[in-house]
């Protein structure tokens, strides 16, 4: 075996240990990203603590193996731990080690064949073992391995064998496994003597893996003993991170901040303690700039500013985690760059400058805030804060922000600005192109007492917008609550949150949107209003997601704004089509009413009037009237505009509508008639704003006239089924959703009049006249298409309508161009009854309200005047102007016909 080693001695792994003042020296010939680190103190619990930490900084899940041999006399033995028993064998020289003597120690005098060379020192070492059986045959993989020497002290510093040759000094050597690759690691030599008194000497090679170690010391006539405590472990390769190695040799050593501490910034500025955490803690003594240059190691360290503010002016590097605790504000304004992580357990940590971590963690009592750069991930856990800005202000992060359930978001507000100061609000700007913010937990906006130079009096006002978030990789998440401030707001304002795609934005919204748009709004607008506020919680959201995201749409929105939505989320433009459906009906009775001879105002002309048929002699104005007239068909044509302006309840709207009508009237004896009547109608009706529609009717009439004793009575009943199509958009947020519907009405109608013409002379009759009119109306319950979120739901509607007329009409017959003629005028006053307004009602996410028409007045004149000429014999046409006036309404018809008698 020891011949074996000599032979190999090039290719083992070789460890030294060396002293005060000596650099570390690493010549790695394979696996050059891996980082060796060498232990040697005569702090034995120190050296211990440092050598347990560093195996759980390169792999936490390590399982760390101890024993002490102290009481041992036998040289192998078994160690347990975390379940996992290993067997070990140790020797020195070659032979079973002997503990007996020095109760638990091995010892020897060091002496060996300098012309061999280094490893003759090796055949003479201390070697340990490690085997996964009892039976000493299959290898335990180590890397790590620590034990104690016993009374060691450098007596003898001349030329002695080294790895490479021979150098001066005395040095102690860990070699790895003989049969290893792995290069040789050195820490100088000891050219001074040190006391003789026990140290703690180990190694981890995180280079390779092995199963074996030969402790070897190089000092001839040295006295050497090993033994005391044996602890070892496997780390992952090249995982252990640089500059974990610690070595000190006799006389007064500076301590790092390690776990000897705390230790005070007092004792750090009079030089007690070097700027380096080594696991330990530094306190603050006092307020004020530490300009100091920081390292941290990979056993991390903790600064607790222990109720002090302090600014760390100067810069942090290393690879291990730092911690701030306690009580007052932490501020960096260097440039700092951590591999390892930053944590906040307690008290403020402000990033001023430019700090690079790999993630910086707020915990419970911990708040983190600033102006600076963040190059790494911030995760805010429950009862942490994240308070951006330094009254107020931005903080910018390059990577990922999350705020855990149960964190605080702080956003002070004193202003529009977007800068630093006085007059600015917080913000968080995440700027990596996948740097996403995922809210959780409470946003809390504060408008007074915020610290630092702000005024302290701004009072936002309902609408306006501060994005706090912008994140380029998107946000994701929502906040659980709302604390809303005590103090600045305005009237019947309150804070809602608004969630972009890239953003987060504090909005100032209405308490009530009722109450915000009285005023600005009609009542249709209010009405809905008012629906939504009963389904609106204080956070803004609704009872669906449809819900929240309609509210979502209306953050931002002044009165003004929000005035104009609720009318278009109203929905009154399915009562005004169902109004002009009614009127379509009406047209094309009225259209019946003047197309038709012996009817109140007619035209056309009568070739043989219904109110002389008695004797069925007289004559018309061709003067002529064959005994033989049995019928008349006719057909006309028209058009109308109609403007209805805007009242209390809705915006005006504009129905521009055409007709087609036929007709045909059946002579019976005994002065009777029967008129067969059948219309088309097409309106269009165009809003103020809030929709479009399309209303098609198909109507049909039946009516009956008679004359007796001079007067004229007709009756008529029909019925019309109507088509109609809606579009409804709403404007909100600078977004634009329509809503659209495609249903059916029918509508059932009946109509009488009285009149008496009277004849003046033999081509002048006037007559006066009454009817009167009612309806029926049964129109569809359905569902918008469209957008969720605006989508109403229209209930079925039932309702009768009706309408007086009382007026009176003259027609005069004469002949010119050789062709009977006749012209005609009538006025009339119409009253409506339950039809000057129209309403249905509409749901919105289990919110109801009604919507009315605007209406279009209770009291209407109406005045007709026509012209029509017989253009041969038996055939007819007219032409005729149909107005309507009244306060709320104008509406002009024209009417063109043709008639045929036989």
């Amino acid at each position: 075996m020891h011949a074996n080693r000599v032979n190999r001695a090039s290719s083992k792994s070789r460890l030294k240990f060396s002293a005060a003042g000596l650099s570390i020296v690493a010549a790695m010939q394979s696996l050059a990203q891996a980082t060796p680190a060498v232990f040697f103190t005569d702090d034995i619990t120190l050296g211990q603590t440092r050598f347990n930490n560093t195996v759980a900084s390169a792999d936490p899940t390590a399982i760390l193996f101890s024993h002490t041999i102290t009481d041992l006399t036998a040289a192998n033995f078994s160690v347990t731990s975390g379940g996992t028993t290993v067997y070990v064998r140790t020797s020195q020289a070659g032979a079973p080690a002997d503990y007996a003597s020095y109760s638990g120690f091995t010892t020897w005098g060091v002496s060996y064949d300098t012309n061999v060379g280094f490893d003759a020192a090796v055949d003479a070492g201390y070697t340990i073992e490690f085997f996964a059986d009892a039976g000493y045959t299959t290898p335990f993989i180590v890397n790590a391995v620590g034990v104690e020497t016993l009374d060691w002290g450098t007596c003898c510093t001349g030329t002695n064998s080294t790895p490479t040759g021979s150098a001066p000094g005395t040095a102690i050597y860990m070699v790895f496994d003989p049969s290893s690759t792995a290069s040789i690691n050195a820490v100088g030599n000891i050219t001074t003597p040190i006391p003789s008194t026990t140290h703690f000497v180990a190694a981890i090679d995180d280079r390779n893996s092995f199963s074996s170690v030969t402790l070897t010391p190089n000092g001839i006539g040295e006295f050497f003993g090993a033994g005391g405590l044996l602890t070892f472990s496997f780390v992952p390769i090249g995982s252990v991170p640089a500059g974990s190695s610690y070595v000190t040799v006799g006389g007064i050593v500076i301590p790092d901040i390690d776990l000897g501490g705390p230790y005070t910034t007092q004792q750090l500025n009079n030089g007690d303690v070097n700027p380096v955490f080594d696991g330990g803690i530094l306190r603050l003594a006092g307020s004020g700039e530490v300009s100091t240059d920081f390292t941290v190691n990979p056993t991390g360290g903790e600064i607790d500013t222990n109720g002090e503010d302090a600014t760390f002016s100067g810069e942090i590097t290393g690879s291990g985690d730092l911690m701030k605790s306690g009580a007052g504000t932490l501020t960096l304004s260097g440039l700092n760059t951590l591999t390892g992580g930053f944590g906040v357990t307690n008290g403020t940590l402000s990033i001023q400058g430019v700090t690079s971590v790999s993630g910086i963690d707020v915990l419970s009592g911990g708040a983190l805030g600033g102006n600076g750069l963040i190059l790494g991930d911030v995760t805010v856990y429950a009862g942490g804060v994240l308070a951006p800005g330094a009254s107020p202000g931005a903080l910018t992060v390059t990577g990922d922000v999350t705020m855990a359930s149960g964190a605080n978001f702080i956003a002070e507000i004193d202003g529009y600005g977007t800068g630093t100061g006085a007059g600015n609000f917080d913000r968080v700007v995440l700027l990596g192109a996948d740097s996403v913010f995922t809210a959780g937990g409470t946003i809390t906006p504060v408008l007074r007492e915020i610290g630092g130079d702000a005024n302290n009096d701004f009072m936002p006002k309902v609408g306006d917008k501060f994005v706090v978030v912008s994140a380029a990789g998107g946000v994701g998440g929502a906040f659980a609550s709302l604390v809303q401030p005590s103090e600045g707001l305005p009237e019947n304002g309150r804070f809602e949150i608004a969630y972009g795609s890239n953003t987060i934005s504090l909005v100032i919204a209405p308490e009530l949107y009722d109450a915000l748009i009285t005023g600005y709004s009609s009542l249709n607008g209010r009405r809905a209003a008012r629906a939504m506020d009963s389904i609106r919680d204080a956070m803004g959201a609704g009872p669906t997601a449809e819900a929240t995201s309609l509210f979502q749409s209306l953050l931002g929105l002044n009165a003004t704004s929000a005035a104009g939505a609720f009318t278009q989320i109203g929905g009154e433009i399915h009562a005004d089509a169902l109004a002009i459906a009614s009127r379509g009906s009406l047209a094309v009775r009225d259209d019946a009413l003047f197309a038709s001879p012996g009817s109140p105002g007619s035209a056309l002309g009568d070739h043989c009037s219904v109110a002389d048929d008695e004797s069925r002699a007289v004559k018309t104005a061709s003067g002529d009237c064959p005994d033989d007239v049995r019928g008349q068909a006719w057909m006309s044509v028209s058009g109308s505009r109609q403007m209805t302006y805007s009242d209390a309840y809705a915006a005006s709207y504009q129905d521009e509508r055409y007709a087609i009508d036929a007709g045909l009237n059946v002579y019976h004896g005994g002065g009777a008639r029967i008129d067969l009547i059948g219309g088309y109608t097409r309106g269009d009706i165009a809003t103020n704003f809030v929709g479009r529609g399309y209303v098609e009717t198909y109507t049909g009439i039946v009516r009956g006239l008679m004359s007796k004793g001079g007067f004229v009575a007709q009756a008529a009943v029909g019925g019309t089924m109507a088509r109609i199509e809606t579009s409804r958009t709403v404007h909100v947020g600078g977004n634009i959703a329509s809503n659209d519907s495609d249903r059916g009405a029918y509508l059932a109608h009946i109509d009488a009049s009285l009149s008496y013409p009277v004849t003046i002379n033999p081509g002048l009759i006037v007559s006066p006249f009454a009817s009167a009119h009612a309806e029926y109306i049964n129109a569809d319950g359905y569902t918008e298409k469209g957008p969720d979120e605006f989508a109403l739901e229209i209930e079925k509607t039932d309702l009768t309508t009706g309408r007086t007329r009382l007026g009176a009409y003259g027609a005069q017959s004469f002949t010119a161009f050789g062709k009977p003629m006749r012209i005609a005028a009538s006025g009339a006053w119409r009253r409506e009854i339950d039809g000057a307004s129209l309403a249905r009602e509409v749901n919105l996410h289990g919110a109801g309200w009604e919507t009315r028409s605007a209406s279009i007045g209770d009291n209407i004149a109406e005045v007709k005047v026509g012209w029509s000429a017989e253009v041969s014999k038996g055939v007819a046409v007219t032409a005729e102007y149909r107005g309507e006036v009244s306060r709320a309404m104008r509406n002009n018809n024209a009417l063109i016909g043709l008639s045929v008698v036989w």
